[in-house]
């Protein structure tokens, strides 16, 4: 087994439009967001969405996501607001395909929905 000596580097603090000179400190793994518009916040317009979760149907996925749209665009973000593809997947084989043909689309941004860190987990995070 290889040692590597490593260090924890501290969490960036966010800029936002309202006081551009003293930025956001995350706390508890986070940054309190409500009411701040980001400084110059990301668009993302090619996004994909891959589903674990048998118990999750595609409404609630749509209204999941169009609320995050919305959050976002509140918040000074643009993600378009459909996505490129949705997929239900059950078999861990199909992951790394379905993965890789979306990356080559041009993919910002990939969600996968599951519930907790089911087997799904380890094959999505190496892809």
């Amino acid at each position: 087994m290889t040692k590597l000596t490593g260090r924890v580097l501290p969490p960036p603090d966010m800029m936002h439009a309202q006081d551009m000179k003293r930025g956001v400190t995350p706390r508890d793994g986070s940054w309190e967001l409500r009411g701040q518009k980001m400084y110059a916040g990301g668009q993302i317009n090619k996004w994909y969405v891959i589903n674990f979760d048998r118990r999750i149907n595609r409404e609630s996925l749509v209204h999941f996501f169009n609320e995050l749209s919305r959050s976002c665009t509140t918040n000074g973000m643009s993600l378009h607001s459909r996505w490129c593809d949705q997929r239900d997947c059950n078999r861990i084989q199909e992951v790394e395909s379905i993965m890789k043909r979306w990356a080559d689309e041009g993919a910002q941004m990939i969600f996968a929905v599951m519930q907790g860190r089911s087997h799904f987990y380890r094959e999505v995070k190496s892809v």
